[in-house]
């Protein structure tokens, strides 16, 4: 049997449970209601456990009773570090590894007595322990931080394991996780590898729960393969660019088949084309089908040998990044949003200080230079990459809509900010993907909610044709404005006086991008 490289237990540790019957008794006296404190407690005893308790089965069988304790807490403590700014908060990033240690430990538990175990448990064991380290991947992708490599080397040495005994293909009910109703090995070990070829980190939290539920479905289609295929249809995957040339085994799974999960999804993409809703084809309500429509195509570019990177590649050594609605239209308008100007009902103040001085504000005095560069952030430029240390700026939530300041006599333009996540060495890393140019400002008036104050002004974002993407003229609208497909605008300071809204084009963080036509 191969071996499972594994870290050394923690000898500092001492459990005092010993069997299945004093894990139910620790249970019973734990506070459930209170997930934080909970996966705590859990995360302390487990380990405990993986030095402790050497008695193979009964080891297992205690995992096995503490294990929906553990589904429970990590469910609890998610909404604290999951789809969160970057880089997280130090509580959120405490939670996030505390939640991701738990799942790794567990893993460890029920993979080191492996050796010892006769085949029926080892089965059980490995399936175990592939779930929960698809689950510390899970963690990984939801809270936008990098997987450190040797999760994946684990995964590769279960399944190695697994095809020695086998087992990769043989199918177990998991009564914790009765939704998925009875999966394998190989398909978990898959189903992991899958979210990791397509990237989640660029997708948003809706896209993300849309994949993550395609891939749970068709992971048993792909296939494990020691040599590539030679059929020039084929769409076999090396994990050698995953995982490393040392890691994989001569002779051993290299390549991953996608051609069945890439079928599927091209079948998802004409039933959708032929009228069918997400809903029925069981990809769930978070997307329209038009996005889903280009979910599935997005897919099926990522799920091949050689995808196409991720963003643009810019031709500079840093970038600086504008953010925030207003400093976009700063930056491509010239002039601020707000009018800054005194209003009436400081009047007696603007009196004074006429009296007292000589003139009322600073700013508005006619010699006065004003600074009409929109701030920005300066991130370094590799390849595709922007990078920025983490603690060197604000929070970060991608899809971002953006801006690049020009250096010289360049023209600003807009781009989305797309695929961050945050490096295990403290950095943020993302790409961006410039939209078409030249972009143009403009204002909607929104109507006041208290009588007697001035309506507020909402800067919007015109854009021009993609040709290159097939797209006609859009516009970026600010999130929550209220509007949808069909809605009437009518623009101020734009090029284009009158617009009505067509189908969302793609949405973001702080930004929904409408196809418009005239009118």
């Amino acid at each position: 049997m191969p071996i499972i490289s594994l870290p050394e237990p923690d000898a500092s540790l001492e459990s005092s449970l010993r069997d299945a019957a004093e894990g139910r008794a620790w249970l019973a006296n734990q506070t459930q209601v209170q997930p934080l404190r909970m996966l705590r407690a859990l995360l302390k005893e487990i380990k405990a456990i993986d030095h402790c308790v050497s008695v193979p089965a009964t080891r297992l069988e205690l995992l096995d009773v503490l294990r929906p304790a553990v589904i429970q807490a990590q469910a609890g403590v998610a909404i604290r570090y999951a789809h969160k700014p970057l880089p997280l908060l130090r509580d959120e990033q405490e939670v996030f590894e505390q939640a991701r240690d738990l799942w790794h430990a567990l893993a460890i538990a029920y993979l080191r007595p492996i050796p010892l175990l006769p085949q029926q448990l080892v089965h059980q064991a490995l399936h175990r322990g592939a779930v929960a380290l698809r689950e510390t991947l899970h963690s990984h992708f939801v809270a936008g931080i990098e997987v450190r490599p040797d999760f994946l080397c684990l995964l590769y040495d279960i399944l190695i394991t697994a095809e020695a005994q086998g087992l990769q293909r043989n199918r177990m009910a998991d009564p914790d996780y009765p939704q998925l109703s009875q999966s394998t090995i190989a398909g978990d070990v898959t189903w992991s590898f899958l979210l990791v070829l397509s990237d989640p980190y660029r997708f948003s939290q809706a896209q993300f729960n849309v994949a993550n539920r395609v891939f749970s479905r068709w992971c048993e289609l792909a296939s494990f393969q020691a040599e590539p295929s030679q059929d020039r249809h084929a769409k076999t995957i090396s994990l050698a660019k995953w995982l490393g040339e040392d890691v994989v085994a001569e002779g051993k799974p290299q390549w991953l088949d996608v051609r069945p999960v890439v079928r599927k999804i091209r079948q998802r993409v004409d039933a959708l084309q032929a009228g069918e809703t997400p809903e029925s084809l069981k990809l769930g309500r978070e997307l329209t089908p038009a996005g889903c429509i280009r979910l599935m195509r997005e897919l099926d570019h990522i799920l091949r040998p050689q995808p196409k990177p991720l963003g643009d590649i810019l031709d500079c050594d840093t970038v600086d990044l504008v953010f925030g609605n207003e400093n976009l239209y700063l930056l491509l308008a010239g002039k601020p949003l707000l009018d800054h100007a005194l209003s009436a009902q400081s009047s007696h103040i603007s009196h004074d200080r006429l009296a007292l001085f000589g003139f009322d504000n600073a700013a508005n005095r006619i010699d006065h230079v004003k600074d009409e560069c929109a701030p920005a952030e300066m991130w370094t430029v590799e390849d595709q990459w922007i990078l920025r240390a983490a603690p060197d700026g604000g929070q970060v939530v991608a899809p971002l809509l953006v801006g690049i300041r020009p250096k010289g006599e360049e023209s600003p333009q807009l781009a989305i900010l797309i695929g961050l996540r945050q490096t295990n060495d403290g950095w943020l890393a993302a790409n961006v993907r410039r939209l078409p140019s030249p972009p143009a400002s403009a204002l909607q008036k929104v109507a006041a909610v208290l009588p007697g104050v001035q309506a507020a002004r909402q800067p919007l974002f015109l854009l021009p044709d993609d040709e290159a993407a097939g797209l006609s003229a859009s516009i970026c609208l600010p999130t929550g404005s209220g509007l949808r497909q069909g809605s009437l605008l009518a623009l101020e300071e734009s090029p284009v006086e009158h617009i009505r809204l067509g189908e969302v084009i793609e949405r973001g963080s702080n930004f929904v991008r409408f196809a418009y036509g005239r009118t």
